[in-house]
């Protein structure tokens, strides 16, 4: 029973819209934790100072749960289809941000699958993406998502 709890525990650690014009410290944090988290795959600050002049953010963090016969890139893209904010298509700028443990890398297959994610928005959304290393993570994905619009 106890494996079962933890299963159900919540997915989210963050959900949050920031107004990037009042909480530039929510900005600064976002912006470092994308930078700093990404060593695989850097994600460079100046590709994301955009950030200082947007409207709204939009930051999910997010950990896999690959239970039930799914693989953990299954389990974060049916998380952020769950919980798949109304206007989403509407954001302009999308940057993820994968971490997994150096014993239990990041597959061609789970990186396959960000195509259905980037689907989620609209056409013209410019997307980002890096890839860092957390050994905390064991076997598990962590995937931070971030999208901005004017």
């Amino acid at each position: 029973m106890a494996k079962k709890q933890n299963a159900d525990i919540c997915k989210f650690y963050d959900v949050g819209i920031v107004d990037a014009n009042t909480l530039r410290g929510e900005v600064d944090e976002t912006l470092w934790l994308l930078t700093k988290g990404t060593q695989v795959v850097p994600i460079k600050v100046e590709d994301l100072l955009y950030l200082y002049s947007e409207t709204t953010i939009l930051r999910r963090r997010i950990l896999s749960f690959p239970e039930y016969g799914k693989n953990r890139m299954d389990s974060i893209i049916n998380t952020l289809q769950m919980y798949e904010p109304s206007d989403i298509k509407s954001y302009q700028h999308v940057v993820f941000l994968i971490q997994t443990s150096k014993e239990h890398p990041v597959s061609v297959s789970e990186l396959c699958k960000l195509q259905d994610i980037t689907i989620m928005f609209g056409s013209t959304a410019e997307i980002n993406w890096g890839i860092g290393i957390d050994e905390k993570l064991d076997n598990e994905m962590f995937f931070m998502l971030v999208c901005s619009k004017k």
